[in-house]
């Protein structure tokens, strides 16, 4: 017997090997990938049955039944399997033409499953993402145009089938209301909805569309981290570039709206983003824009129009409380196996401390070469210009810089990131370990400042926990070594996990050795700033490519 056939199937129905060849020939033949070939697949198995039936009947004397009954009665497993294989297929088909912004043929599907009674939960969703899309694409169209189903038949429908489930509700009821043009309860739904960035986007194009800049603006401020669609391809796209084309107060107010949103958000825009607001600009026509712009990393100066840029800091008090949260972790590490013991945390303190004793001897002597007269500044300057700078202590994850295993081959990369960092106004450098190091690793450690030596082979003890609290303690100015986001550490403090995940985001540099790149190795600093600007004075849109993370700068005048 076949194993993909049920010993319970195979009893009730001898005819499951007709079935079985069907659902065959499906894998071999992409027409049985479609909803169509799905459906002829399934009539003509059951054309198959009620034949073989009929015969059986025929063959022991039984008196003939209807067929309605005999389908009822098998009611086979494979059946159910079918009907299942076709919902999920219509359900693709509906997302396509969601995607591809074809909303008559979407409501052409959905009338046709209305009448076959194939409706359910989910494809009744996808009915109503489909007529907002209707609306989205054309102020002029009607409800019921083409003979398609109405707003209120369909509200009724929901009501009906979709339970009590409220953000399901909310999201019905968010859509359906902007085809009617009812934006009253838009903020009190919007917090409840689901699928969010979907609903944005149906919201935007409707309220472009009608020209109701005021509704965009709304939608806007209710859902401050959706993005405007960054496909040109979308329905949306088309609408919101065509606006921009035609200028006018609509067009300034709307490219006003757009760099708003950028600006909110917290970290870089990808590669799609970055594509879709040099289109925009491009549209608008109106402010030039510069992609090479570069941004000091020290100054905070764009390379393009000098301007100095805000830094993204965190505050006394909340880097305090940060600080203390993850201290309490290491502190309680100390007393359970395997994470660290209490000497290993008082050598810790010791060697910050030591630390904090060279930085501020390295302040006094920049504060006393400032101090002095302009003939000797001028000569050092040129020559010892990034050591003059205010210096930044880095914490070092040896053991993730290496890989784990410190090898001879990595030394000449390891001298090169440190070599290169101090030039960048990095000092002193504290590297942190759990296990010790060659000669030639440790000589060139201590030249650039200190090491830490858990002195442990476990592999169970949480290093991370030392170079993390290293660099708390170290000042807000610190930085951290590694490829290691830290995430892992952000729930066991008590407190806000987004105010953890800013600090490290804002202090990781990241690295790649010569094995990752096939090259040279490369490191990244963190960027100290986020997107920001507004009309007068200017943009400048930080944005990342994927590959190695590069990161490059629109500079956007605006005067």
């Amino acid at each position: 017997m076949p194993c993909h056939l049920g010993a319970a199937f195979y009893a009730q129905a001898q005819d499951g090997a007709v079935q079985a060849r069907w659902l065959r020939c499906r894998t071999a033949n992409s027409f049985w990938r479609t909803p169509e070939g799905t459906k002829e697949m399934h009539n003509k198995a059951e054309e198959r049955r009620r034949e073989h039936t009929a015969q059986q009947q025929q063959e022991n004397g039984e008196p003939k039944r209807e067929t309605g009954q005999i389908g009822k009665e098998l009611a086979p497993t494979q059946s159910h399997h079918l009907q299942e294989r076709i919902v999920r297929d219509t359900h693709l088909q509906l997302v396509e033409y969601y995607k591809t912004n074809q909303p008559k043929q979407g409501l052409d599907l959905l009338n046709s499953l209305i009448e076959q009674g194939q409706l359910n939960r989910k494809l009744l969703l996808d009915g109503v993402k489909m007529l907002a899309l209707k609306f989205a694409g054309n102020d002029k169209c009607r409800d019921g145009d083409d003979g398609h189903i109405t707003v209120p038949v369909l509200r009724e429908m929901c009501a009906r089938e979709l339970g009590e489930n409220l953000h399901i509700v909310a999201t019905v009821e968010l859509l359906l209301d902007a085809c009617e043009k009812k934006w009253d309860r838009m903020s009190e739904l919007m917090a409840k909805a689901v699928f969010k960035t979907d609903c944005f986007n149906l919201l935007a194009g409707m309220a472009l569309a009608r020209h109701e800049l005021d509704t965009l603006e709304c939608a806007k401020k209710c859902l401050q981290k959706c993005r405007f669609p960054k496909n040109q391809g979308t329905l949306f796209g088309h609408i919101f570039l065509n606006f921009l084309r035609g200028g006018g107060a609509d067009g300034e107010r709307l490219m006003k709206l757009y760099m708003d949103q950028l600006v909110m958000l917290d970290h870089p825009v990808d590669e799609h983003d970055a594509f879709h607001l040099k289109t925009a600009l491009e549209c608008y026509g109106k402010w030039k824009f510069e992609i090479g712009a570069r941004v000091n990393h020290r100054s905070l100066e764009c390379s393009h129009c000098s301007l100095k840029l805000v830094p993204s800091t965190i505050e006394p008090h909340k880097f305090n409380e940060l600080r203390g949260a993850l201290a309490k972790v290491l502190y309680d590490g100390a007393t359970k196996m395997n994470r660290a013991t209490s000497e290993q945390v008082l050598a810790l303190m010791k060697t910050i401390k030591e630390m904090k004793r060279k930085i501020s001897e390295q302040t006094a002597a920049i504060d006393e070469v400032n101090s002095t007269k302009r003939d000797v500044g001028d000569y050092l300057v040129p020559h010892f210009g990034h050591f003059l700078l205010g210096r930044r202590p880095l914490v070092v994850d040896a053991l993730n810089l290496v890989d784990g295993k410190p090898e001879q081959h990595q030394l000449g990369y390891v001298r090169s990131f440190f070599n290169s960092l101090e030039r960048n106004g990095f000092s002193p450098i504290l590297v942190v370990t759990r296990c010790t190091f060659p000669s030639e690793f440790i000589h060139c450690f201590r030249e650039k400042g200190h090491i830490f030596d858990l002195r442990s082979k476990s592999t169970k003890i949480h290093d991370d926990l030392f170079t993390l609290n290293a660099a708390l303690l170290l000042g807000p100015d610190a930085h951290l070594m590694s490829n290691d986001g830290f995430r892992d550490y952000a729930p066991a403090m008590a407190v806000d996990p987004s105010l953890f995940s800013r600090w490290v985001k804002t202090r990781l540099v990241r690295f790649w050795t010569p094995k990752m790149t096939k090259k040279e190795s490369e490191y990244l600093l963190p960027n100290a700033w986020h997107s920001q600007g507004d009309p007068s004075n200017g943009y400048h849109i930080l944005a990342e490519r994927r590959q190695r993370s590069r990161q490059f700068v629109y500079c956007i005048r605006t005067n």
